[in-house]
């Protein structure tokens, strides 16, 4: 950035619409139209104007410091990138106001940031204390989060947002570079939405680290997913306009130690996840599961399950609850299983295995081989079959499992307008 002097970077950084010399405003860097600095008490205003005024194509730069904020900010132009200049910029929440009948005052209780337009880029920042979710991505397409730090003050309690970085029915989504900490669902959610990259993030004290939901062709990869409830999750669930969440690879990630108490809100999908899991696929289809080192996760290394066996009837007839064409292969296990967090599982004895199925096969599917599930390669892993479906007992044979499907495609570019 651009060097220019200190002091007149304090004033403006108070109030910078009211700096008058107009040749003591900090120049606009290189990269960047807007330039934005923390302070005043119209921050809020300022700044919803500016992403509101930016063009098309625009990038709005913030300096480093802490912009407080008391509602949500929006963006629905397309083609915007938010950009911190340097360390230290943070987006504070904490004040924003939630509404009737939630505790609080009137007015919205939503997101941090909430963003429609395509195109959207936002990198080099933190988001701290929203209410609702850090920062959702809706009803659009390519989306990058890079460089982002999404937390809460208060640690991993159940009154923090539910998402940290959360992209929904958004076609290309990269994030990259990223750390979570805290949210009370998912820190990295991707749901109902297709061609996903998630790489080099770390992700921890969260309910679900990492969660690819109802989505289509996702590369997760390079990740680090430790002391949240469950590490990376692959679901499939019923009643969502997107169900049929397919290809999603799963590799060269570190899962270990995701033995936190569940902190979500009662009621919700995976308040019902038992601590200590390293993965869950549940009723997604076409997963593979490779070069990960998965260990010291107190249930179990990964589960491969049918929606039923958590959650009973999914009363969605057009739903497919069963988990088909699972590969678990090359990953290195290690520890898994010591002390299960889970009143069904303890029945099969401590310390379970490192990979559990549940058993359940699709009765019309049950003799098709591209439906199996398959476990071949890796070093270290202990299985066990369940049996909570149609296979009459309990098995630690892995023989019927050692077979191989065809290897999911890695990821490396985003759909272009």
């Amino acid at each position: 950035m651009t060097s220019f002097n200190a002091s007149v970077l304090f004033a403006c950084a108070v109030a910078l619409a009211s700096c008058s010399d107009e040749a003591a405003v900090p120049p606009v860097p290189a990269g960047c139209n807007v330039l934005l600095a923390p302070g005043s008490a119209d921050l809020q205003q300022r700044v919803q104007t500016a992403l509101i005024e930016a063009r098309s194509g625009s990038t709005v730069c913030f300096l480093p410091g802490t912009y407080m904020f008391t509602a949500e900010l929006s963006v629905s132009t397309p083609n915007i990138t938010v950009r911190g200049t340097a360390d230290g910029v943070v987006f504070d929440f904490r004040n924003q106001r939630r509404p009737v009948g939630d505790g609080g005052t009137t007015g919205s209780a939503a997101n941090g940031m909430s963003v429609t337009g395509s195109g959207f880029t936002i990198e080099n920042l933190t988001i701290k204390n929203s209410p609702g979710d850090g920062i959702r991505v809706s009803n659009t397409e390519r989306a990058t989060f890079r460089n982002l730090k999404v937390s809460w003050d208060a640690g991993s309690v159940t009154a923090n947002g539910a998402y940290a970085i959360y992209p929904v029915n958004v076609t290309g989504v990269l994030i990259e570079g990223c750390e979570v900490v805290g949210a009370s669902d998912a820190g990295i959610y991707v749901g109902q939405s297709r061609t996903i990259i998630v790489r080099n993030n770390v992700v921890h004290g969260n309910v679900a680290g990492i969660e690819i939901e109802n989505s289509a062709n996702a590369d997760v990869y390079n990740n680090r997913a430790y002391d949240n409830t469950g590490g990376v999750l692959v679901f499939n669930l019923p009643n969502l306009p997107v169900r049929d969440g397919r290809r999603c690879l799963v590799r060269d990630n570190v899962i270990e130690g995701n033995n936190r108490a569940n902190f979500a809100p009662p009621g919700s999908i995976v308040a019902q996840v038992p601590a200590g899991l390293g993965m869950l696929v549940m009723s997604a289809d076409e997963t593979e599961v490779r070069g990960n080192t998965v260990r010291n996760n107190e249930t179990a290394g990964a589960v491969v399950i049918n929606y039923r066996s958590f959650f009973g009837d999914p009363r969605d007839a057009t739903f497919s609850a069963f988990p088909e064409t699972t590969w678990i292969h090359d990953n290195t296990f290690a520890t898994n299983g010591a002390d299960p967090h889970y009143e069904l599982l303890r029945a099969f004895g401590s310390p379970l295995e490192d990979v559990l199925w549940d058993g359940s096969v699709d009765p019309t599917r049950a003799a098709d081989p591209t439906a199996r599930l398959c476990v071949t390669g890796n070093t270290g892993a202990r299985f066990r079959n369940l049996s909570l479906g149609d296979i009459p007992a309990s098995t630690t044979e892995l023989a019927p499992h050692n077979c191989m499907h065809a290897p999911l495609p890695t990821i490396t570019t985003l759909p272009q307008p």
